[in-house]
């Protein structure tokens, strides 16, 4: 943990805290809850800088790990045999579609697309 990651933490719960305090101080008298307000999103922001404090000390680390990751394929995702209605309208659909026809994936050989 980084000192930034902590200093970013430890301003998001005085951020919250503040909120909540300022939630509160809005029940009495809604000009109360101004200063809390401002406070909790000044804190917001420092919270926010410090995080991207942190990612940028981290990104150097993780340039020099990426390179060294073993090389994975990329993992295809759900292919229909038919195209989508919105492209096609219909005028590619297949018969014995599994989508259309409601049979599962399993024992089926996929059509060839035209």
């Amino acid at each position: 943990m980084t000192p930034s990651l902590r200093t970013a933490r430890a301003c998001r719960a005085a951020a919250v805290l503040l909120l909540a305090a300022a939630g509160y101080a809005a029940t009495h008298h809604p000009w109360l809850a101004l200063p809390g307000l401002y406070a909790a999103a000044v804190f917001a922001w420092c919270a926010a800088r410090e995080g991207a404090m942190h990612r940028r000390s981290l990104l150097p680390a993780q340039r020099a790990e990426r390179p060294a990751r073993p090389a994975t394929a990329p993992v295809p995702g759900p292919v229909d045999c038919c195209e989508r209605w919105w492209t096609s309208l219909g005028a590619w659909h297949d018969a014995s579609c599994r989508r259309h026809t409601g049979a599962s994936d399993q024992g089926r050989a996929r059509p060839a697309s035209p």
